[in-house]
């Protein structure tokens, strides 16, 4: 009788591969080092009424919350298929490797069903809305400032490009 040798664990192919088998601690530390920019301090306060909140929304959505940490695969090579009757051919397509980056997601326990949170009470909603007028807001930036511009070259100025800007600015203002 052989003896089965033991079974030893699989060596990452890459970096990420290796992050992605890693302690979750590993995951946190990168998730507050990628937010480094709009949080330099890298924390993160948490009080009851966050927990509250939390506990509420998932159970609200019959949620089980889960955190998902993976590599999108890439793609086996093909061959290709030749035409037949009316089907048109098919053509061979290389090997494509697994995507250069990891996603870390709130998901569905157990599932890649990403979890969108739904605000319980009126000041959460109002924040919520605060931050996608922000987000909309500094994506028309450029454009309003080359409209504003144009404006200022031409001397022709608009009321609406005006209150635009008077609007960007408070809302950039805003805590």
């Amino acid at each position: 009788m052989t003896k089965a040798k033991p079974k030893t664990k699989a060596k990452p192919a890459d970096m990420l591969d290796a992050f992605v088998a890693s302690d979750p601690t590993r995951v946190l530390q990168l998730v507050f080092w990628k937010t480094r920019h709009q949080n330099p301090e890298m924390t993160v306060l948490i009080r009851e009424e966050d927990l509250n909140a939390f506990d509420q929304c998932m159970a609200y959505q019959k949620v089980n919350p889960g955190i998902l940490v993976y590599r999108p695969e890439g793609k086996p090579a093909t061959q290709g298929t030749p035409a037949v009757g009316t089907r048109r051919a098919i053509p061979a397509s290389p090997a494509e490797p697994p995507r250069p980056f990891v996603v870390v997601g709130l998901v569905e326990r157990g599932t890649r069903n990403a979890v969108k949170p739904v605000e319980n009470n009126e000041a959460d909603f109002n924040r919520g809305e605060l931050a996608r007028e922000l987000q909309v807001a500094r994506r028309n930036i450029p454009t309003l400032a080359a409209e504003l511009r144009r404006t200022a070259a031409s001397g022709d100025f608009s009321s609406a490009t005006l209150e635009d800007a008077a609007r960007t600015l408070e809302l950039l203002g805003r805590p």
